[in-house]
């Protein structure tokens, strides 16, 4: 081994113990999973987060819309758990009150309405000893909802096919 192959061997050893002391974020065990329903003037996401951390987890934020006006007031939390919005960020926050997302466990009951179609989106995460969770939600990226103007199209052009079946019928009598 040459004396440059030693030290390149030492750098990536020295560089790798530090990304394992160095706490960072680490890609989640967490399983933040959305149910998503059509609402008159939105969407309604209902979640359940899994814990299969082996700690326990204080606090999961969901990256959601900026400035949604139907997320603060219809935000709902299970009981030991509070929920809020932070509308000029976007982030919406189920965290522990009397109750934690115990390792191992699955808790449902979070929930709130939007104005905005549902995506893929991010989560972070913290456990109740400090360490930093991220990853992202487990949500349908799209609900099926006819369109108005979808509606519409679809209307003419039947009725543009009654139409010329009407006047083929008249012109071969």
């Amino acid at each position: 081994m040459t004396q440059s192959t030693r030290h390149g061997s030492l750098f990536v050893l020295v560089v790798g113990l530090c990304f394992l002391t160095v706490p960072g974020i680490v890609c989640a065990d967490l399983i933040v999973d959305a149910t998503v329903s059509p609402i008159l003037g939105g969407f309604h996401f209902g979640y359940s987060i899994t814990n299969n951390e082996s700690v326990d987890v204080a606090i999961v934020s969901i990256v959601g819309p900026v400035g949604d006006p139907l997320i603060g007031p219809t935000l709902t939390a299970p009981n030991g758990f509070l929920a809020s919005y932070d509308s000029g960020l976007g982030f919406i926050d189920f965290l522990e009150n009397t109750s934690s997302f115990l390792s191992g466990t699955t808790t449902s009951g979070f929930g709130f309405d939007s104005a905005s179609p549902p995506g893929p989106t991010t989560f972070s995460a913290l456990t109740v000893t400090g360490g930093r969770l991220e990853g992202l939600t487990e949500a349908p990226v799209g609900v099926p909802v006819p369109e108005p103007g979808i509606i519409i199209l679809l209307m003419a052009g039947v009725s543009a096919l009654a139409g010329f079946r009407a006047h083929l019928s008249m012109r071969y009598r």
